[in-house]
């Protein structure tokens, strides 16, 4: 599926390599709901493939209009297939990072703000690319079960796979694209403990 590159500064293409893509666009290509902690690239394609139900955390204006600049993308939302969350963690950069230290105590809304507005929705994927990766998937696997797929960008790094490995199954990889799937029981404790641990952890 070819994906334009940029706009007004803007990567449309998902960072990810080519065997990433292709994995996860078959994974897409079953889903029919699918929450989106990425790049706008992972949105765009998301779209595409025509998802019935996209929830996408976009905290970059500038990204987002951008985005919605696109056709398919402002038509999906006007269709209610999109759905952006905007999470105010002050300036970021182009990878979504917060860069605000004074807005340090806002950074978490990053991951935490979306599951407040599905009020309860359980999505079949969640997909996650850049900033506060691991506390992004342990914030996940609060809201979700054993049938929703995790897929994390870096989820083979040790750390990561450390701490998922004590709530999930890895069940597939392709290059640095792993998935998980969450255990119906694991010790939440655990899992607010390693969470509240690295909240501010923008690399972890």
């Amino acid at each position: 599926m070819s994906l334009p590159t940029t706009d007004a500064g803007v990567r449309l293409n998902p960072a990810l390599n080519a065997a990433e893509i292709d994995m996860y666009s078959v994974l897409l290509s079953k889903t029919r709901s699918v929450v989106d902690f990425g790049d706008p690239g992972s949105t765009l394609l998301a779209v595409r493939h025509r998802v019935k139900q996209l929830f996408s955390v976009q905290p970059n204006p500038q990204q987002l209009a951008v985005l919605r600049a696109i056709q398919q993308i402002s038509e999906a939302e006007r269709e209610d297939r999109v759905r952006f969350i905007q999470p105010d963690i002050g300036r970021t950069n182009a990878r979504n990072k917060p860069v605000d230290k004074k807005r340090r105590d806002d950074w978490p809304l990053y991951y935490t703000q979306l599951w407040n507005e599905l009020q309860g929705i359980i999505p079949d994927l969640v997909y996650i690319n850049g900033v506060f990766p691991l506390a992004t998937a342990l914030e996940a696997l609060a809201h979700i079960g054993p049938g929703t797929q995790l897929l994390l960008v870096g989820g083979l790094k040790h750390r990561r796979q450390e701490a998922l490995q004590n709530f999930c199954d890895l069940t597939s990889s392709v290059g640095s694209l792993a998935v998980y799937r969450p255990r119906k029981n694991y010790d939440n404790e655990l899992r607010q403990e390693l969470l509240g641990a690295i909240r501010y952890n923008r690399r972890a």
